[in-house]
C-alpha cells in the first residue's frame, strides 16, 4: 500500500517536473507593441514625404532647366541676327567705300566736274581780260579746299574713327552747305551715326539728302538706309514701306537688290 501511494507521488512529481521544463509563452508589453507599430507608421510616412519632396525638387529643376534653355536658345538666337545686321551693315560700308578709295571720296560722275587748281580754260583766259583768270584761280583754290576737307572727314571714317568723323563732316558741312561734296557729307554723316546705333541722327540725315539733294546718285542709298533704320527700331510698316520705294523708284539699283533682300527676311520672320 506504501509502495502505490509511493509510485503515485512519484508519477505526480515527474508531470509537475515535465511541466515546469516546457518553456514559457512570451510576455507581451501591450504599450510597447502599440509604441513600436506607431514608430514604424511615423518612418514609413516621413521616407514618403522625403521621396515625394525629392520628386517635386526633380521636377521643378526640370522645368527651370527647360526654362534656361529656352531662354538660352532665344539669346542665342538674338545674337546671332544682331551679328548678322552688324555683319551686313559693315559689308554693305564697305562695298560702298571701295569705289569711293579708288576715285578720291568722291561720286561717280564728280571727279571730271571739279576744276583743278590752275586749269581754267584758256578761252576763258583770252576773252575776259585780267581779273577773269584771279576769280576762277579763287574758285579752284576754294573747291581745292573743300577737297581736301571732305577727305580727310572721309578718311577718318575709313579708319574707323567715327566720333572724329561726325565732328569733321559737321564741320564741312558747315563750312560748305551748298559745295560740290555736300551730298556726299551729308550721306557719310548719316552713314557715321547708322554704323555707331544713333539711329534718330542718321536718319534725319538721310533724310537731307533725299530732300535736300534730290538728284544726288546718293539718294538710293539714303532710302534705303532709312528702311533699314524703321526694320532696326521694329517699325515694320514703314520699313515695308521705305523698301518697297527703294524697289520702285530704283529697281535696276544695289539698292534695290539690298532692299528686296530685306523684304525677303521679313517675309521670312513674319513681319
Amino acid at each position: 500500500m506504501k509502495a502505490g501511494k509511493a509510485i503515485v507521488l512519484g508519477l505526480s512529481c515527474m508531470a509537475s517536473f515535465a511541466q515546469a521544463a516546457q518553456p514559457l509563452p512570451p510576455v507581451v508589453d501591450g504599450g510597447s507593441a502599440r509604441f513600436a507599430a506607431g514608430q514604424d507608421a511615423s518612418s514609413v510616412q516621413g521616407s514618403t514625404k522625403m521621396v515625394l519632396d525629392m520628386y517635386r525638387q526633380v521636377e521643378r529643376l526640370k522645368r527651370e532647366v527647360q526654362a534656361l534653355r529656352g531662354e538660352l536658345e532665344e539669346l542665342t538666337y538674338n545674337m546671332d541676327g544682331v551679328k548678322k545686321r552688324q555683319r551686313d551693315i559693315y559689308l554693305d560700308l564697305d562695298r560702298r567705300l571701295q569705289p569711293l578709295e579708288g576715285n578720291g571720296g568722291m561720286s561717280v560722275g564728280q571727279s571730271s566736274s571739279i576744276p583743278q587748281t590752275g586749269a581754267a580754260p584758256k578761252a576763258q583766259n583770252s576773252a575776259a581780260g585780267s581779273s577773269k583768270p584771279k576769280v576762277v584761280a579763287q574758285v579752284s583754290t576754294n573747291l581745292a579746299a573743300e577737297r581736301k576737307a571732305y577727305q580727310s572727314a572721309f578718311n577718318t571714317l575709313k579708319e574707323g574713327r567715327y566720333s572724329q568723323s561726325i565732328k569733321q563732316f559737321t564741320a564741312f558741312l558747315s563750312n560748305y552747305p551748298s559745295g560740290e561734296y555736300a551730298d556726299n557729307a551729308t550721306y557719310w554723316l548719316a552713314e557715321t551715326y547708322y554704323v555707331t546705333r544713333a539711329f534718330s541722327e542718321a536718319n534725319n540725315e538721310f533724310e537731307k539728302v533725299i530732300i535736300s539733294f534730290p538728284d544726288s546718285q546718293k539718294v538710293p542709298d539714303a532710302l534705303l538706309k532709312t528702311g533699314y533704320i524703321a526694320y532696326e527700331l521694329k517699325n515694320w510698316k514703314t520699313a515695308r514701306k521705305k523698301l518697297t520705294e527703294v524697289v520702285s523708284r530704283f529697281p535696276n539699283s544695289s539698292a534695290a537688290r539690298l532692299a528686296e533682300n530685306r523684304l525677303l527676311r521679313m517675309k521670312q520672320e513674319k513681319h
